[in-house]
């Protein structure tokens, strides 16, 4: 198990990305196309949709701070900027 470093702690949920890369290949024979959601080193549950995913992530964890992925070989790069989408002065509350 990848132990946490001092660049992860800037990262927000870099403990969970890096469980979900270590345990890819294994979640993707078992469960392709369905929705990760993981946790504090553990997975929370596997969903058909990311809206199942969300809801039973935030109600098993009670907890905002949840990695909710897609199963996927290679995941998808979507790209939206900031300006676009008027982000730029956005309020953050984190």
């Amino acid at each position: 198990m990848k132990r946490d470093t001092a660049s992860d702690k800037d990262r927000p949920l870099a403990v969970e990305v890096n469980w979900f890369e270590e345990h890819r290949t294994r979640l993707l024979s078992a469960h392709p196309g369905k929705w990760a959601v993981v946790h504090n080193h553990r997975l929370v549950g596997i969903y058909d949709t990311p809206e199942e995913a969300y809801n039973q992530g935030l109600e098993k964890t009670r907890c905002e701070n949840i990695l909710i992925k897609k199963i996927v070989a290679v995941d998808e790069v979507l790209s939206a900027p900031a300006m676009v989408l008027g982000l730029l002065n956005a309020p953050h509350n984190c």
